[in-house]
């Protein structure tokens, strides 16, 4: 889960010392190329331009936990907190608890700087996100709904299949949204693995680290997971668990 937010007017340094800051938690910091901006719906996606200059470009810190399955992404406009399976077996938290994470994260960041008030990050979109690498045994339909009853007609037995579904969202507050389901086959091993994403991203007008932020993680998470349980099967619900 996460926010994205106007940038900072912040270096590449005052970035690595907030996360200095949080190291006792996210000891591991490895430094990546940042992400670029999102889109609201309907508006045009970034266009690809060449860039000459002698300026530092911005980085994105990965802080991540001691067992690394904690994973904070921090850049001039954008925190984000993941949780990651490394161990097999290890359950998912939930999202209290990785809400908790982020809470405590962002109020870390607001106080670092140094205006103490959450009205100087100004926030852009609210997403949360399910990304699962799902193995199955060469039956994509064992996986998604949609495919348990295949429509077509074509000979021979479906082994795997690419697809994406985008789906524009709206509040009653006239917020807007989307809904991304996608998922691609993967081999690994002689096995059939699924890397199945759904992600709820929302785009308000100009909102601060306030209460209506805390509103629309929770939106965002319940409708990611609303999809979650609409298109995967009842028995792999039983076996990822509902949270």
């Amino acid at each position: 889960m996460g926010i994205e937010f106007s940038p900072l007017p912040v270096s590449n340094l005052d970035l690595l010392r907030f996360a200095d800051h949080w190291s006792e938690k996210y000891p591991e910091l490895t430094e990546v190329p940042a992400l670029e901006p999102s889109q609201a719906p309907g508006q045009p996606g970034p266009q690809l331009t060449l860039q000459l200059s002698a300026s530092v470009p911005p980085v994105r810190y990965w802080l991540t936990s001691t067992d690394g399955q904690y994973l904070v992404q921090l850049q001039r406009d954008r925190l984000l907190v993941n949780w990651r399976r490394t161990v097999e077996g290890n359950e998912y938290p939930g999202f209290e608890e990785l809400r908790g994470r982020f809470e405590e994260q962002l109020s870390s960041l607001v106080r670092d700087i140094g205006k103490g008030e959450t009205a100087s990050i100004v926030v852009s979109s609210v997403e949360y996100t399910y990304f699962n690498r799902v193995v199955h045994d060469g039956r994509p339909s064992a996986v998604f709904r949609h495919l348990a009853e295949p429509s077509s007609e074509l000979p021979g037995e479906l082994l795997a299949m690419r697809f994406q579904e985008i789906r524009l969202l709206s509040e009653t507050d006239g917020t807007r949204g989307q809904l991304t389901i996608s998922s691609e086959p993967e081999r690994d091993d002689n096995r059939t693995n699924e890397l199945f994403t759904v992600s709820t991203r929302w785009f308000p007008e100009a909102l601060s680290a306030g209460a209506r932020l805390g509103e629309l993680i929770d939106r965002s998470h319940e409708v990611s997971r609303a999809a979650f349980v609409a298109i995967t099967t009842a028995e792999k619900q039983k076996e990822w668990g509902r949270s």
